[in-house]
Parts: structure tokens; C-alpha cells; sequence
């Protein structure tokens, strides 16, 4: 299984990712598809504070859609925990 996590860009929303969510589930039609919108009402923030509302949003959306006992989720928890690592320690410097 696939999980792809589309964020939009400087100025952007979740539905300037439309065409490549749509081109993506042709040639992968059994994954899953996140468009952010954690980050819609202030893409002018602090980077770290919206690296941190992403990592929120893909955490839940991997608790919610991901299966329990599923090998795939592990892996999925242990890329988040380092992503929010890497979103800490590079606001810090």
C-alpha cells in the first residue's frame, strides 16, 4: 500500500493538488491520498509551526486510515516519528 501526502505550495489549497491526486490514482489506484489542509488559512506562517501542523495531519490521517495490524503502519509511525524529529530540531536552529 501506498500513502502519498500532497501539500500545496506558498499561497495554495488542498485542491491545487487535484490533477496530480487524480493522475497518481490511475497508476496507483489501491493507495491512499492526502491533500493537506493543515496549513490552508496561513501559508504565510512560521515554517516550523506548519511543518508541525503537517506532521499532525498525517499522523492522523495514518491512524485513521491505516489497518491496525498492518506491518505498513509501523513503518508509517516510525517515518513520522522522524519526520517530527527532523521538523523540531530544524526549527530550533
Amino acid at each position: 500500500m501506498h500513502v502519498f501526502v500532497l501539500v500545496h505550495g506558498f499561497q495554495g489549497n488542498s485542491f491545487d493538488m487535484r490533477l496530480f491526486k487524480n493522475t497518481l490514482s490511475v497508476v496507483y489506484p489501491e493507495s491512499l491520498f492526502l491533500s493537506s489542509m493543515a496549513n490552508e488559512d496561513n501559508t504565510e506562517g512560521d515554517i516550523s509551526d506548519m511543518g508541525r501542523n503537517l506532521a499532525r495531519e498525517v499522523k492522523n490521517f495514518i491512524i485513521e486510515w491505516c489497518p491496525a495490524n498492518s506491518l505498513g503502519r509501523f513503518f508509517s509511525k516510525t517515518f513520522l516519528f522522524f519526520f517530527i524529529f527532523i521538523i523540531i530540531f530544524w526549527g530550533k536552529s
